[in-house]
């Protein structure tokens, strides 16, 4: 009796399920149902985590591109900042050599502070002193006569034009005087290029006082 009511217990709880020819009793089948539940665990921790990692990298993929595009946008802007730079540095340059052409200008000019200068030494030193050499005064005339003559020059120092400015009213004077620069001609004039335009295009005003 006891034989047979252990069998009987033995049926209970270890009843056999015929898989495919593979055996599995319920403590089994109870075991491996906590396996898969623990697997499916892992499955849904690890989707849990890729997808966390996933939006890690879209996060790093975005910064990275507005990275780029700060980079590219610093990059042209340095870019327009150098041309700007260079453009006003050539504008900087242009004005001042236009300054400096002006100041030459200026300074090489028949109207220029060293022209008149170098007219007045011209006067002086070279036109008064080359008349005197060659002028030879009238006899039997007054001795206060004064003449003022208008006297222009081509490039090479040959006198090219004489008017009387102010006559001293004796012919014969004036024509003298006419003659000593004429004969004096050509001169060698100054060196300054202004000074050598006012006499080639303006010409000198000499007084003529012996």
């Amino acid at each position: 009796m006891i034989q047979g009511n252990t069998m009987h217990s033995i049926r209970t709880v270890m009843t056999i399920l015929a898989l495919g020819g593979i055996t599995i009793t319920r403590a089994e089948e109870q075991t491996l149902d906590d396996r898969i539940t623990l697997q499916q665990a892992k499955i849904a921790h690890l989707e849990k985590k890729l997808a966390t990692v996933q939006q890690q990298l879209a996060e790093q993929k975005k910064e990275l591109t507005e990275i780029a595009r700060l980079a590219v946008q610093d990059k042209n802007a340095e870019a327009t900042a150098k041309s700007q730079a260079e453009s006003e540095k050539k504008a900087v340059v242009a004005a001042l050599a236009a300054e400096l052409s002006q100041d030459a200008e200026k300074a090489s000019g028949k109207n220029s502070v060293e022209a008149k200068a170098a007219l007045a030494d011209f006067g002086v030193h070279i036109l008064g002193a080359r008349i005197k050499k060659y002028w030879r005064l009238p006899s039997n005339i007054p001795s206060n006569l004064k003449v003022k003559l208008h006297i222009k020059f081509d490039p090479k120092g040959d006198v090219t034009q004489i008017a009387i400015k102010q006559s001293s009213g004796n012919k014969r004077f004036d024509d003298s005087a006419i003659k000593a620069v004429h004969d004096a001609s050509p001169l060698p004039l100054p060196k300054h290029p202004g000074a050598v335009e006012a006499l080639v295009t303006d010409g000198i005003i000499a007084n003529f006082d012996p």
